[in-house]
């Protein structure tokens, strides 16, 4: 009988146990993740169809909209332009959500990052030029490119919806990724 008993209570103590773990799982599930934000002001720069944010001797290079997204909103940085940003950080690369310049205030991504603009970029990964080094699909900091399997072969794919026009993919990250070694994207 007192074996009987102490079945019972394991049970009845594993069955709490198990409680809290579902409890504790659903609520990391619910919970938002935070997300930092990060604000930049300074002199533009634009080389090698990179936009870059001079700050005192720092550099951030920016991720904005694609050309067409640009014009769509009449927003054109000029080098030299005074630009004020805010976005989050993603492999180096501040992806832009708001900007200021000259006095007027432009929306690209909403609070999760989706973007505002319509259109979609024209930057494409060419398959039988890819090589399937990963190297864009790793320094991309909209994560706007995936690896697909293409005849057995995986190959980058840039969803247009999702890149930002940044050109990274093209001609680097100011560190050192100096974009695609075999020209297989192009915009």
């Amino acid at each position: 009988m007192k074996s009987y008993y102490r079945i019972i209570i394991l049970l009845a103590i594993a069955l709490a146990l198990a409680g809290i773990c579902i409890s504790y799982v659903n609520s990391e599930e619910t919970a938002q993740p935070v997300i930092k934000m990060d604000s930049l002001s300074g002199v533009l720069d634009i080389n090698k169809d990179r936009f870059v944010l001079m700050s005192g001797k720092a550099k951030q290079q920016l991720a904005m909209i694609p050309p067409a997204a640009m014009d769509s909103l009449n927003f054109h940085p000029q080098k030299a332009d005074t630009l004020a940003v805010k976005g989050i950080t993603n492999r180096g690369i501040l992806v832009v959500h708001e900007a200021w310049l000259n006095g007027q205030y432009y929306s690209f991504r909403d609070s999760t990052g989706k973007p505002t603009w319509k259109g979609t970029a024209t930057w494409s990964s060419n398959p039988k030029t890819c090589i399937g080094c990963k190297l864009c699909y790793n320094n991309c900091p909209a994560d706007a490119i995936t690896m697909v399997n293409v005849k057995g072969a995986f190959k980058a794919q840039i969803d247009q919806t999702k890149c930002t026009g940044c050109n990274t993919c093209l001609v680097g990250n100011m560190a050192k990724f100096a974009g695609c070694p075999v020209k297989a994207i192009t915009k």
